[in-house]
Parts: C-alpha cells; sequence; structure tokens
C-alpha cells in the first residue's frame, strides 16, 4: 500500500495560510486598509466611528493634505504630504506651481492644476466589527482608517443633513462600509458610494470591560504622529525635486511606458496596465483650487472643501483626481 496520506483536509487551511501571506505588507498595523473580496459583486464590512482623541474640534477625524500625482517626464509617483496641512507658511513650490496654473488661460495648464493640487484626506479611528472571512484580522480592533472624498461625504451628510452624533460611544452609529468595483477594462478600482449608516443607535457593544477596552485602545493613538513618520514631511526642495526630477531641458517630456516608480518606496508602480485597488477615490470636484493652500482664508480662497454643499447624489469619479496609494499595488 502507498506510504502517502491524503492530504485533501488541509486544502482550507493553506488557502487561508496563503492569503494571509498575500495581505501582508498592505499597510502598517495601525492602519484599516480595507480591499475587495475577488470576485465578489461587493465587499462588506461593519465598523464603529469612535472619537479622536487629539481631535481640538470635536470632528471625529483628522484632516490632511496630499498631492498625489504622475509626475511629467519620467513616469515617476508623486506622493507627499502638503506641509500647509501643518503650517500655512510652509514653502511649498508644488501648491505655488498649481496657483500659477490655474491663473493660467490655457485648459491644459489648468487640467493639470487640477492633478497636482493637493487633496484631503480624513483620518479616524474606527473599530471593526465584522470583516469578510479573508480579511478577519482587523476583526475586534482599533485602527486608524484614511477615508477619502466618499467616505467623508457620507459622514458629513450624516452631521448637516441628519443631525447624527455617528461617533458617539454609547448613542451613534454603524457604519457598512459597502465596496464595489469600478473604473475600466484596464482600470479597476473600489467605489464607496453604496456605504450607508445602518440609522440603528446604541452603544459600540453591550460589554462594559470590552467598552473599556476599546477606549483604551484610542487612547494609545496620536494619529498625526503615526501619519507624519510613516510619509514625512518634505521640506521645499524636496518637493521641488520630486515635482521636477524627470523634466529635462526644461521641456514637459511626453509619457513613456516604463513602469512608475513610488518617490518614497523606490518600488515599480504600473500605473497604465495594472488593475490595482485605487482606494477612495475624490469625486469630480467643479471648484478651482486656486490657492492650493486649506490654512488661507481669503475670500479668493477656492480650495477642495467637501464641508461646502456637501450632498447625497451620487457622483462620478474622476480617473484623474484618484487617491491612488502604490501600497495597492501587486508589486510582485
Amino acid at each position: 500500500m502507498a506510504k502517502f496520506k491524503s492530504v485533501k483536509n488541509q486544502l482550507k487551511k493553506v488557502k487561508s495560510q496563503m492569503e494571509e501571506e498575500k495581505n501582508k505588507g498592505s499597510g502598517p498595523d495601525w492602519l484599516f486598509t480595507p480591499k475587495l473580496v475577488p470576485d465578489e459583486e461587493e465587499t462588506v464590512f461593519k465598523i464603529r466611528f469612535l472619537p479622536v482623541p487629539e481631535s481640538t474640534t470635536g470632528k471625529p477625524w483628522i484632516e490632511i493634505r496630499y498631492h498625489m500625482f504622475e509626475r511629467e517626464g519620467d513616469n515617476k509617483y508623486v506622493k507627499a504630504i502638503d506641509p500647509r496641512s501643518f503650517d500655512s507658511n510652509a514653502a511649498n513650490p508644488i501648491s505655488d506651481l498649481v496657483r500659477r496654473l490655474y491663473a493660467s488661460d490655457n485648459a491644459m495648464d489648468q487640467e493639470q492644476a487640477g492633478t497636482m493640487r493637493s487633496k484631503s484626506r480624513f483620518f479616524t479611528l474606527v473599530y471593526v466589527k465584522e470583516a469578510p472571512e479573508n480579511q478577519k484580522k482587523f476583526e475586534g480592533k482599533v485602527l486608524v482608517y484614511e477615508a477619502g472624498i466618499q467616505v467623508f461625504k457620507k459622514m458629513d451628510a450624516a452631521i448637516n443633513k441628519h443631525d447624527m452624533c455617528f461617533w458617539d460611544p454609547f448613542e451613534g452609529t454603524d457604519f457598512i462600509l459597502t465596496m464595489t468595483e469600478t473604473g475600466t477594462a484596464k482600470r479597476k478600482y473600489p467605489s464607496y458610494l453604496d456605504s450607508e449608516f445602518d440609522r440603528k443607535d446604541g452603544p459600540i457593544v453591550e460589554d462594559e470591560e470590552l467598552m473599556d477596552k476599546i477606549a483604551d485602545e484610542a487612547d494609545k493613538y496620536d494619529i498625526k504622529k503615526l501619519v507624519i513618520e510613516r510619509d514625512g514631511i518634505k521640506s521645499g526642495e524636496e518637493l521641488r525635486e520630486m515635482m521636477e526630477g524627470g523634466l529635462t531641458d526644461g521641456s514637459k517630456s511626453s509619457r513613456n511606458n516604463s513602469p512608475a516608480e513610488d518617490l518614497t518606496t523606490g518600488k515599480s508602480v504600473d500605473i497604465s496596465d495594472s488593475e490595482p485597488d485605487f482606494g477612495d477615490v475624490d469625486e469630480t470636484d467643479t471648484s478651482e483650487d486656486k490657492t492650493d493652500n486649506p490654512s488661507e482664508d481669503t475670500s479668493e480662497d477656492k480650495t477642495d472643501n467637501p464641508s461646502e454643499d456637501t450632498t447625497d447624489d451620487e457622483v462620478v469619479a474622476d480617473l484623474d483626481d484618484l487617491d491612488l496609494d502604490p501600497s495597492d499595488f501587486d508589486l510582485d
């Protein structure tokens, strides 16, 4: 009789291990990074937004603006914190260029400005109550969630239209984070437009001891410190090099077909042909961010301000305004 033994009963365990290994490196262990489940029409998480202890405004988020675009000349990917998120007087040659481009009468210049301008990300704390089978590692944890405009507008509407203090630990509301795939044949990314609050008020959990544990975990976070440690704050000269490094002879060179390189990690990122998870996207924005400076308060400051004129209406995702993050790519 053959000495081999059947190992078919190990298949489920092996698949689970391989899925966990695949998901490793998708982000730091303090960050909630939901992913689309392959071959599923939608991917659903149940989360609870929590108070953010370091928020000086009481808002359940910390807003930080980023520049995220492909650099002209060599197809390298730029992702950098807009330093004016923290200091309105900080040097930022990218924002300076954006203002000049917006002031131009040339439509192509204005289009480029829209691509290069800084875009808001909203960092909040969440308690993950339910997750798909392949992402159970998030369940039962307090994590930082980096939300884009789509999810932010859901929060904004809940506050301003429906008077929901959804982040209240005792009388708040769970959020059903629903991800669906959208995009084109070559470029796929998730949409969060089907996400919604479940409108059932109550405590985060019924267990008081667990509530205290969740509160203790939330108190440990310093979101700004974690984000700055992850992404750094570039000097004006560093931002200029990130912006101009690919240009030669003062010309705006044509795009090549080689893989892009993320300037923060040095890894290759094939933006043109891959089908990555782009994360939350910025929807089409009709405002003109001519100052590209969220800290300035002037009558001409037409920065992208999602708090103004927010609606529940479905909007069209703008591919030039993607919140693109190299960590969402399969870099193997």
